[in-house]
C-alpha cells in the first residue's frame, strides 16, 4: 500500500516536473537560476501552502497540490545543479524558440567577435565566459 502511494506521488511529481519544463521552456531556462532564486520559489510555494492550511473550508487537495508542487521544483532544482555541476551540454535540450534566441544573440555578437571565436566559444563555455570578460560585455 505505502509503495502504491508513493508511486502515485512521485507520478505527480513527475507530471508537475512536466508542465514546469512546458510553461518555463525547459532545462536551459532552469540552469540561469542560482541557489537562492530557487528557494526563493520554493518558499513561495511553501507560503501559498501555509495561508492554504490555514483557511477552514480549503480542500486538502489544494494542500497536496502545493506540496506537489513544492517536490517538483526541488527536484528542477537538484536536476539543474547537477546538469551545472557535470556541465551536460544544453545544446540538444534547447527548443527551437531558444535556439532562436540563440541564434539573435550570437547576430548582436558578431560586431564584436570573429566567427572563429563565437565557434570556439560556443564549444566552450568556460572560454566564452573568459572571453566575455576580456571584452568587457
Amino acid at each position: 500500500m505505502l509503495n502504491k502511494i508513493r508511486s502515485q506521488i512521485l507520478s505527480k511529481i513527475h507530471a508537475e516536473r512536466e508542465r514546469q519544463d512546458a510553461k518555463h521552456e525547459g532545462p536551459y531556462n532552469d540552469d540561469q537560476l542560482k541557489q537562492y532564486h530557487w528557494l526563493d520559489l520554493i518558499q513561495n510555494e511553501a507560503d501559498t501552502a501555509a495561508t492554504l492550511g490555514e483557511e477552514e473550508n480549503a480542500e486538502e487537495k489544494s494542500f497536496q497540490n502545493q506540496m506537489i508542487r513544492i517536490a517538483a521544483l526541488a527536484v528542477a532544482a537538484f536536476e539543474s545543479q547537477k546538469r551545472l555541476t557535470e556541465r551536460i551540454p544544453q545544446k540538444e535540450n534547447m527548443s527551437i524558440k531558444h535556439s532562436a534566441f540563440a541564434l539573435n544573440s550570437l547576430r548582436q555578437l558578431r560586431d564584436r567577435y570573429t566567427f572563429e571565436e563565437v565557434i570556439d566559444a560556443w564549444q566552450n563555455l568556460d572560454e566564452y565566459e573568459s572571453l566575455r570578460q576580456r571584452k568587457n560585455i
